[in-house]
């Protein structure tokens, strides 16, 4: 019985599953331009991007934006529940009436 099983074996072969020489260079060429058509997306991309932030509107954007940031900045550190925090809003708040008083 070993005989039989190893003389079987030998005699079958696994089948190879190789792809026709025609489909892997089409896979190739797929792949290639694939790869070639994503760089290319990325580059318009980059180009509209740079365009975009010289235009007129963009700038408007920005301009309002810097100005705004400073204001919201301001209260969120009115917000603060650290002790720390409260404390140094405490401190601009008499500082300023202090201010405004000896204006007066």
């Amino acid at each position: 019985m070993d005989r039989d099983k190893s003389e079987t074996e030998k005699t079958e072969q696994p089948k190879k599953t190789e792809q026709p020489i025609s489909d892997m260079v089409g896979d190739l060429v797929v792949s290639a331009a694939t790869v070639i058509a994503h760089s290319a997306a990325e580059a318009v991309v980059g180009r509209v991007k740079k365009a975009a932030k010289k235009s007129a509107v963009a700038k408007k954007a920005k301009a309002v934006v810097k100005k705004v940031a400073p204001k919201a900045n301001n209260r969120r550190a009115k917000k603060t529940k650290s002790s720390a925090g409260r404390k140094a809003v405490r401190k601009k708040k008499t500082a300023k009436k202090m201010a405004k008083k000896s204006k007066r």
